[in-house]
């Protein structure tokens, strides 16, 4: 099997990126305060990501009534 130089690839962007969590920030942040804090991070960028699916199944009314039950349970509203 023929190997490729992935670096070849046009379509690949390296590079930074302002809204992009990159994985050297979590090295970063692993190296600075340890497992506990990737810990927290990886368990809210999947609750995060849980909740954008949630919200992305809902029809625009359902979310709009489940934003509604949010904000008085928050005591926003």
């Amino acid at each position: 099997m023929e190997q490729q130089n992935i670096s070849e690839n046009k379509n690949l962007q390296f590079g930074p990126h302002k809204d992009l969590l990159t994985v050297d920030m979590l090295l970063n942040g692993y190296e600075s305060y340890g497992i506990g804090w990737l810990q927290q991070t990886m368990d809210g960028l999947l609750a995060a990501r849980r909740s954008k699916e949630f919200m992305n199944s809902l029809t625009t009314e359902q979310a709009k009534d489940y934003m509604e039950q949010q904000a008085k349970r928050n005591g926003t509203l």
